[in-house]
């Protein structure tokens, strides 16, 4: 047996540098990563030390500049004073940040005037800077947008347009988005379009009911209502309709704007039985003073409506006609210059709407299948798709409410999605309280309910019921069934 003194070296490893072996590196010890300086992070101290800014505040303490609330068309000396400190302003607010920090004047004084800021308004907003919580009402919403937008608060103004989407109904849609295109809010506009666009058929019928109406827009924001494709609405009569309650409004002011209003109208959707309503155009003053020709086209244009007219109008061709006088004996060679018709404009959303049958897929493929009675098919994806291969998940929960939406949400999360087919988007809402499976979801009188289910962790069935408040944006608990209960699907 050999010894392993005496076995061959060629089964011995070569090691490195000559022959030596590598130095072992030493590893520290589990001891020394706790040792040295430690770093720590009171996580209540920047609450703590805002509470006591705002306490010296309220005790009027430690205050070093006062500012004086001027209300609008008041004289010097008549403001509201507000005792502050300037290190809290100018760390909260950029509008004051510049005026203590940018060498302006009143850096270096000890009171300060504003103007254009009514003192409510200006009080809660100082509130802000010291705790950054903000209260919000249908009464002090807008003239809080407006002081938030002059003293540079993003948040407090993105809050305040937030809340006036979330507050739009038949009877203010027209003022807010009058407001949000005095401020050239671009968002809070295309909300306010959108909410009109979709009302559209229900505003046309207010009337003078209402504070403000449709008529009260002015050219530019009918104007765009009117081009709008999105207009829930069966018939072009209706915005017609509406763009003649607007010029007989003011006659004299916007009469000279009708032709410009007329062109909005897509007058080749009349059909052949609004023949009389045209005619009935014809007799109002406001038509024959300033756009007769206008409503006389529509009409034409609606006596000749047949396949042929709509598709070619053919017009004489000059050369041509020259070519077969000097050529008599090419009598077959007589061609016309077709021209095509302009094309029809799209129809309104509301001309398009089709009864379907609705089918939803298992949540791991998140679409659902819309089927029309003519026989088409269409898949839309739902936001969900991203979570489709997370194992957790069990069931998709959906609900099509009385206008359309289709709220969608994923078990057991607490995600929720709705989606407007209108507009053609989807947002995320706030996510409810709970996370259940095998729960309903359903809405009544404009609020979303999520109800009962089993707990995911004890197999409870559960009695709760959850509801959504659109103008809040958030979920309550509220009162429970006398039963417990879970989805059957």
């Amino acid at each position: 047996m050999q010894s392993r003194e005496d076995a061959p070296r060629s089964r011995r490893l070569a090691s490195p540098r000559g022959g030596r072996r590598p130095k072992r590196i030493s590893k520290p010890s589990v001891s020394a990563f706790f040792t040295g300086p430690e770093e720590l992070k009171d996580t209540a101290h920047s609450a703590a030390l805002l509470a006591q800014l705002k306490s010296f505040y309220d005790a009027r303490l430690l205050c070093d500049v006062t500012i004086e609330v001027v209300t609008p068309g008041s004289g010097p000396g008549t403001g509201r004073l507000f005792s502050c400190n300037r290190n809290v302003l100018a760390a909260a607010c950029p509008y004051f940040k510049s005026m203590f920090t940018g060498g302006m004047y009143e850096s270096q004084q000890a009171s300060v005037t504003i103007h254009d800021v009514d003192a409510e308004s200006f009080e809660v907003l100082v509130d802000y800077c010291y705790t950054g919580r903000v209260s919000l009402s249908e009464a002090n919403v807008q003239r809080l947008y407006a002081a938030s937008d002059m003293l540079q608060l993003e948040y407090v103004r993105e809050a305040c347009a937030s809340f006036l989407a979330r507050r739009l109904d038949l009877t203010n849609c027209t003022a807010i988005l009058k407001f949000a295109d005095a401020f050239d809010h671009h968002k809070l506009r295309s909300q306010a379009q959108s909410f009109i666009a979709h009302n559209f058929k229900q505003l046309s019928r207010m009337g003078s009911i209402r504070e403000e109406t449709l008529a009260d827009l002015t050219l530019a924001q009918l104007l765009a209502v009117l081009r709008l494709d999105s207009l829930d609405v069966e018939s072009e009569k209706t915005v017609c309709h509406v763009a003649v309650q607007w010029l007989e409004a003011a006659p004299k002011e916007r009469g000279p704007s009708a032709a410009e209003v007329f062109k909005c109208i897509r007058w080749a959707h009349f059909p052949a039985e609004d023949q009389d309503y045209l005619e009935e155009l014809l007799t109002k003053p406001i038509v024959k003073k300033y756009c007769l020709d206008v409503i006389e086209g529509a009409l034409l244009q609606l006596r000749l409506d047949d396949d042929l007219c709509k598709a070619l109008i053919r017009v004489p061709s000059s050369s041509s006609n020259s070519s077969n006088n000097s050529n008599s004996n090419n009598n077959n060679d007589t061609s016309n210059t077709v021209i095509p018709a302009e094309e029809n404009p799209p129809h309104r959303l509301g001309m398009c709407v089709k009864r379907m049958m609705v089918f939803f897929e298992h949540c791991k493929h998140p679409f659902l299948c819309c089927y029309s009675y003519s026989g088409e098919i269409y898949k839309v994806f739902l936001p969900v798709s991203c979570l489709a291969d997370t194992r957790a998940l069990s069931t998709l929960a959906v609900s099509i409410f009385p206008d359309h939406d289709i709220c969608s949400t994923v078990q057991p999360r607490k995600g929720v999605w709705v989606y407007k087919p209108a507009p053609n988007n989807l947002h995320q809402l706030t996510d409810h309280l709970l996370c259940p499976k095998g729960m309903d979801v359903t809405d009544l009188n404009g609020y979303i309910y999520i109800l009962g289910g089993q707990d995911p962790v004890t197999g409870a069935i559960l009695k709760d019921v959850e509801c959504y408040s659109v103008q809040k944006n958030e979920w309550q608990l509220v009162a429970q069934p006398p039963h417990s209960f879970t989805s059957l699907t």
